[in-house]
């Protein structure tokens, strides 16, 4: 439990799709949206619980081809954690964070149809 929010780490490798709907079959759950700086350590702390000391894990932002918006479970974004380089290719429509030696909590544009962890939010307010 964090703040305004319970963290579930999912080890499990599933694309964007199916960590989404995992999530969401955990009773109002969604992937975790990363808005700030304490966010992202929430999540890194969740990781490192789990044994997980650095990588890429799926959050919940994404957004459609053609569409430069990204959102948080259908809500534009306004406010987001940093992003780890510039503009991404256009078929890198959902975010991970990357945890490594170079960042410690990044915000990356991903294929949706990559592998990877996941973490789950509930929000409690």
């Amino acid at each position: 439990m964090h703040g305004t929010q319970c963290l579930l780490f999912v080890s499990q490798k599933m694309t964007w799709v199916e960590a989404r709907d995992n999530c969401a079959s955990k009773g109002h759950g969604s992937l975790a949206a990363v808005y700030d700086s304490t966010q992202v350590d929430e999540i890194s702390e969740e990781m490192k619980k789990a044994g997980l000391h650095g990588g890429q894990v799926w959050v919940g932002g994404s957004k459609t081809s053609g569409d430069p918006d990204w959102s948080w479970d259908y809500s534009i974004m306004d406010q987001f954690a940093e992003f780890c380089s510039g503009e991404p290719a256009d078929d890198k429509n959902c975010l991970q964070i990357t945890f490594n030696e170079k960042s410690s909590g990044c915000l990356e544009a991903q294929r949706c149809d990559m592998q990877l962890p996941s973490v789950c939010a509930i929000l409690l307010y």
